[in-house]
């Protein structure tokens, strides 16, 4: 009798830190995830252009000119979101938020992409689908970039939870 009392109270307690144990581990998991991947990137640096050390601006990986003004409705897009319950279409400001890196400092950014910033651009030119290329790649390696750091983040704070156990 003793012995089933002494077994169903260490598992009541087994189960109860396991369960705080998730709890805090998903508040790490989602305040480290705002940090990371917010619609607005905190972490700027320095320009990508080799040998330049100007800080980068918020580059648009979507010509806010030429694409972003034809698409918004009062300054706003739509972007999904995932919450909880599942997924929503929050509106996202086009000069601050939307498509936004931290890529190249301003007289780069505007040096590289002058052929996609264009708003009368009616013809495409190999220039246009070079620098279109060139950008969409410097975004997928900060994207990259931004989940290594994550990831580490997130397997440093395991682990400081798993010493402390």
């Amino acid at each position: 009798m003793v012995q089933d009392s002494f077994t169903e109270l260490s598992n009541y307690f087994v189960t109860n830190i396991e369960v705080g144990y998730e709890k805090m581990k998903q508040h790490r998991i989602n305040a480290n995830k705002g940090k990371y991947y917010s619609k607005r990137p905190n972490i700027i640096g320095r320009c990508r252009e080799i040998d330049c050390n100007n800080p980068a601006i918020y580059s648009h990986s979507i010509s806010k000119k030429a694409v972003l003004k034809n698409l918004a409705s009062n300054g706003f897009v739509y972007t999904p979101s995932i919450v909880k319950d599942g997924i929503i279409m929050d509106s996202i400001g086009i000069k601050t938020q939307a498509s936004v890196f931290p890529g190249f400092c301003k007289s780069h950014d505007a040096e590289f992409f002058s052929e996609l910033d264009k708003t009368d651009n009616c013809e495409y030119s190999v220039k246009f689908f070079q620098q279109l290329v060139y950008r969409t790649v410097t975004r997928e390696i900060f994207v990259k970039e931004r989940s290594i750091r994550y990831s580490e983040c997130m397997l440093d704070e395991l682990e400081k939870g798993f010493q402390k156990t």
